[in-house]
């Protein structure tokens, strides 16, 4: 028994720590990239929580990682959304042709 409550506090552990640095590394204003990689890590805890029986825990982790899939999606279509702006021929050697 206490085998099996060491393995999971382990995992526990090396799960937070690993949330903790990205978070701390994370910029402010993260691209569509930073988003994803928030939602699997938010993803991963949940099922981690939800695994080990913690189900508060893991319904809170799980329900961040939905909202934080939305904010990737959102993000994801405002790049395509400028890339296509810009790679028209609206902007042609430094100004605009009108």
């Amino acid at each position: 028994m206490r085998t099996h409550w060491l393995k999971s506090t382990a995992l526990t552990l090396v799960a937070a720590t690993s949330f903790g640095v990205f978070a701390l590394t994370a910029p402010v204003q993260a691209g569509s990239t930073g988003r994803k990689n928030t939602a699997i890590a938010l993803g991963a805890l949940a099922a981690e929580q939800l695994l080990t029986g913690k189900t508060t825990t893991g319904i809170i982790a799980g329900a961040g990682g939905l909202y934080a899939y939305s904010r990737y999606k959102d993000a994801k279509k405002k790049e395509r959304y400028e890339d296509r702006y810009w790679s028209r021929e609206r902007h042609h050697h430094g100004h605009y042709r009108w």
